[in-house]
């Protein structure tokens, strides 16, 4: 409906990676550089992670539509939790083997030896393998050896296959186990997508409309672009979803300009029919007022608040134990308040006369209040842990 509305040519924010869509940010220009690197060296595994939604997919489309298919036979698996032996019929289903069987599993060798037999056949047509593992964070241990086993097949010392291994950030911390030492070794190349910025958001909206057709019919103003990517953290996907739905609501509200209070309604709209997850890579914006209120209350969150309130009731003690050391007026020691919960309180009266100051009174009360909450010393581990 919107396509003909703003007479695009195309669908500009369709979830579905399409390299004619790919938009080269900062980070994706080094992970595409790394990826070509990694291809001239025609061996060893290219391992590239990322949060969701960055972009990853869209970064092996992008290297699958450069290659030259004479020199290259790409083979793009996109796993999900399957064991050693299922990862091994997927790759030999994706090379051509001919698998059939009277039973419905097939001997480990048998499959092996298939692909072994398709990675000498492409050999043979000068071509070498390309296989692209997407989802790589869901392999497990025994289906990563089995790639590194495959890896090692060669004729004369040359390679028959290399490994591009797509995952999400906590596939890179999988590698640092020491079980997978040996294929560790075998990574030539490896970067980690990260989110766009809020000018880079500006310029792949801008990238995608155009290639999509568009004459300048919406215009996004800037602001409604700030909001954008405020709102998805400038991940890729979710600036997709936000934008496809933001050129629907225009064309049936029939306008011509996106602004923020267009950006807005979109955004409620999404909110009301799925409501946000709160994750790792969340913006600020998905966190409620809800996940704020005791029945959602981290132990952590009851800790800062209960040290916040120490410290404002030593503070204020502080200043009453500086007062009456400063003989100051007996009309503002009344007006400090007792309750810690009044932060913004201000002392009534005027300042007499300044005098020798004695802390004692006030070292006494910040030692009496760190006996009171022992969990206080706990303060520089709990900043360092939330920040």
């Amino acid at each position: 409906m919107y396509q003909d509305f703003y007479r695009l040519a195309d669908r500009p924010f369709a979830l579905l990676p399409d390299p004619r869509f790919f938009y080269g940010s900062r980070a994706h220009q080094r992970a595409m550089s790394y990826m070509r690197f990694g291809l001239r060296q025609g061996e060893g595994f290219i391992v590239v992670t990322g949060p969701v939604g960055t972009g990853k997919s869209m970064l092996a489309a992008q290297l699958l539509a450069e290659i030259d298919p004479k020199a290259i036979f790409p083979v793009h698996v996109a796993t999900t939790q399957v064991g050693a032996a299922g990862a091994l019929r997927l790759i030999a289903d994706a090379l051509g083997a001919d698998l059939k069987s009277g039973s419905k599993t097939v001997a480990k060798d048998r499959v092996l030896r298939a692909i072994e037999e398709q990675l000498l056949a492409r050999r043979h047509e000068g071509r070498r393998v390309l296989l692209v593992v997407d989802e790589a964070q869901n392999l497990p241990f025994a289906t990563l050896e089995e790639l590194r086993m495959i890896s090692n097949m060669n004729v004369c010392g040359e390679g028959l296959v290399q490994c591009f291994l797509l995952g999400q950030p906590n596939f890179a911390h999988r590698l640092l186990e020491p079980r997978l030492e040996q294929l560790r070794q075998r990574v030539v190349a490896s970067c980690r997508l990260e989110a766009m910025s809020e000018w880079e958001t500006y310029g792949y909206i801008a990238h995608r409309l155009a290639t999509a057709g568009w004459a300048g019919d919406p215009e996004f103003e800037q602001p409604a672009v700030a909001r954008i990517h405020q709102a998805t953290g400038g991940i890729p996907r979710r600036i997709n979803s936000v934008c496809a739905r933001l050129l629907f609501f225009g064309a049936l509200e029939e306008l011509h300009r996106i602004d923020v209070a267009a950006v807005e309604a979109v955004l409620d709209d999404l909110a009301a029919e799925l409501p946000p997850v709160k994750d790792q890579a969340a913006p600020l914006d998905d966190i409620t007022e809800a996940e704020g209120s005791a029945d959602h209350e981290t132990k952590g969150d009851a800790l800062l608040r209960r040290i916040v309130r120490a410290q404002s009731r030593a503070i204020r003690e502080l200043a009453v134990a500086l007062d009456a050391a400063a003989g100051g007026a007996e009309g503002r020691r009344r007006a400090a308040p007792t309750e810690p919960e009044d932060l913004n309180h201000e002392a009534s009266g005027e300042a007499e006369e300044e005098g020798p100051i004695n802390l004692s009174a006030a070292a006494e009360s910040m030692s009496r209040l760190q006996g009171e909450d022992e969990d206080i010393e706990a303060f520089p581990q709990l900043v360092s842990l939330r920040s």
